[in-house]
């Protein structure tokens, strides 16, 4: 018997964490702020804007919405593994 659960359609396994995408493949950055950075999308979106000292990880990953408002941001599916990866290896740098 296969008790796999079948995947959504616009919806993708992540590290682990199962993700809603739009018809562009973007997801909420908040979805992913919370699943895999375990933070708030408030403070996770500090690696997107610079905002409050922090190092900007996504300059050249497709990011989508108002940069001032975070609950508007949004991250293309295949970009998350690699912005997951930065902020893990800044903070595994400074042990936090």
């Amino acid at each position: 018997m296969n008790f796999e659960q079948p995947q959504q359609k616009n919806s993708v396994e992540i590290l682990g964490m199962q993700f809603k995408y739009d018809d562009d493949g973007m997801v909420k950055f908040g979805d992913v702020a919370r699943g895999l950075l375990n933070q708030q999308c408030q403070y996770a979106s500090e690696y997107v804007t610079g905002i409050g000292n922090s190092p900007t990880f996504a300059d050249d990953l497709r990011i989508s919405g108002d940069k001032t408002f975070y609950h508007n941001l949004k991250i293309h599916k295949d970009d998350i593994v690699t912005f997951v990866n930065r902020v893990q290896e800044y903070r595994k740098e400074r042990g936090l």
